[in-house]
């Protein structure tokens, strides 16, 4: 039986700088609709200039854009190193895509205002003073229009953001349409049960198949954790070795340059091995941490439909993601400790010197990797606290 599905459009825009985001919300999209939206009998419709505007004529290019894309539900803004092209009007044409979607939300029409920044390193190359500059002022008008941004560090984690951010905003949707319906509907009433229905039609996991996904996901993002603290403690005890090692030579009244070339070349290689297991493991944590966080998004969105989850059970959720984010914490803080002692070593060996740049280098993509994964565990703890919270009230 055909389903009457409500179609809501998304419009993102940013300038080029964010190639990457752009493309994987096309996938944060199709996922949505995949779980999220089949429950809702939702279907969101991606639109972008790059494949639904067309050549035409206008009193400037931007212009035409702004009439063939100005139907739609939630506006996506997207900024990192640049703010754009300058049109007629304004600094640029994300900026005029904005205020036009900020001045329909003034007007009364229900659209979605939802901005990101990117917390990417920019490359000093790409580095333009000028637009860095025009970013942030645009940046510091947000709050004075009501609006709350968020940063973030990797593609992926907007990309987990975008798809928590809409899911909240289309179950606040749907409760407000259920409650008009119980206000307007004869409740003594009882409708048939379609018995028609078949397995096919729900061929998405159940909340069950997801609470254990996401569990089994964490058991291996403690582990991956528990490893990345193993290797660093490790590699801390080996340069503490090695360091003394180094400086007893350098004490000794006789020729010891062979002897101190291997123990500093003993040292760069630790430093090596530690960078080849630490980046095996960062791939290992971020696809489980964004596995069992995907799980307990589409989780939470059944809960709120339906209210299958005991309260004793989220309370348990809610405290493994806290516990998880104390532990991110540790772990960020004992980095950034870390950090600070590889800079100081002494760069006296080739070797030595590349070692303390790829370090450096996995060191910066580890930091990156859990700020990302603390931020996206802080919103999934506000969603918790809030269905709980609701719980307590009822």
């Amino acid at each position: 039986m055909a389903k009457n599905l409500t179609h809501y459009n998304i419009f993102l825009a940013s300038p080029s700088d964010v190639s990457d985001e752009r493309n994987l919300i096309e996938s944060a999209i199709n996922e949505l609709n995949n779980t999220v939206c089949k429950t809702l009998n939702i279907h969101l419709d991606l639109i972008k200039w790059e494949t639904d505007s067309y050549p035409s004529v206008g009193s400037y290019s931007q212009n035409v854009i702004n009439e063939q894309i100005s139907d739609y539900d939630f506006f996506i803004g997207l900024m990192w190193s640049k703010i754009g092209t300058p049109t007629p009007q304004y600094k640029s044409g994300t900026i005029e895509e904005f205020n036009i979607a900020y001045e329909r939300y003034r007007s009364g029409k229900d659209v979605k205002i939802l901005f990101y920044f990117s917390n990417k390193p920019i490359p000093p190359s790409e580095i333009d003073p000028e637009q860095l500059k025009e970013l942030n002022e645009f940046r510091k008008t947000l709050p004075e229009k009501g609006i709350y941004y968020f940063h973030y560090s990797l593609p992926e984690e907007f990309q987990s953001l975008v798809k928590l951010h809409i899911s909240q905003h289309l179950n606040e949707v749907n409760s407000k349409k259920k409650n008009e319906i119980n206000l307007n509907q004869d409740l003594t009433r009882e409708k048939p049960i379609d018995s028609e229905l078949h397995l096919s039609e729900f061929e998405e996991l159940g909340l069950l198949e997801y609470l254990d996904i996401f569990k089994e996901s964490f058991v291996d993002v403690e582990s991956s954790l528990e490893r990345l603290g193993d290797y660093l403690q490790e590699l801390g005890k080996n340069i503490s070795k090695r360091t003394e090692k180094i400086n007893s030579f350098n004490e000794m009244p006789f020729d010891t340059t062979k002897d101190l070339k291997k123990e500093i070349d003993r040292s760069s290689n630790d430093m090596f091995d530690y960078v080849k297991r630490t980046n095996v493991e960062i791939t290992i944590f971020h696809d489980s941490y964004y596995k069992g966080m995907e799980a307990l998004s589409n989780a939470l969105t059944i809960q709120e439909e339906d209210g299958m989850i005991s309260y004793t059970d989220l309370i348990d959720l809610s405290n493994t993601l806290s516990n998880n984010h104390e532990i991110f914490n540790t772990t960020i803080e004992e980095i950034e400790g870390f950090k600070i002692k590889v800079s100081k070593l002494p760069r006296v060996s080739a070797s030595i010197k590349i070692a303390k740049r790829k370090m450096d280098q996995t060191l910066d993509s580890l930091l990156s990797e859990l700020r990302s994964t603390q931020n996206l565990s802080k919103e999934f703890l506000k969603r918790l606290d809030l269905i709980i919270n609701n719980l307590d009230t009822n």
